[in-house]
């Protein structure tokens, strides 16, 4: 699987503008809440699958999970 170079503080930042806990996020992706918990700290790297699903879920561009 190919890995997505998102952003982590991005991640957090759509995560929490959307009003979504991490344990929500982790069930609308059926992950474990730890690895989106270390997607957020920079430690790990979501699918691109993944990672599209979870932009469509905080309604955020897809584009901009890269953002610095």
């Amino acid at each position: 699987m190919v890995q997505a170079l998102v952003t982590g503080s991005v991640l957090r930042w759509a995560r929490l503008r959307a009003g979504a806990s991490v344990d929500a996020v982790a069930a609308k992706l059926k992950v474990d809440s730890q690895d989106v918990q270390s997607w957020e700290d920079d430690k790990d790297l979501p699918t691109f699958a993944k990672a599209r699903d979870l932009a469509a879920y905080l309604r955020v561009p897809f584009g901009y999970l890269f953002l610095d």
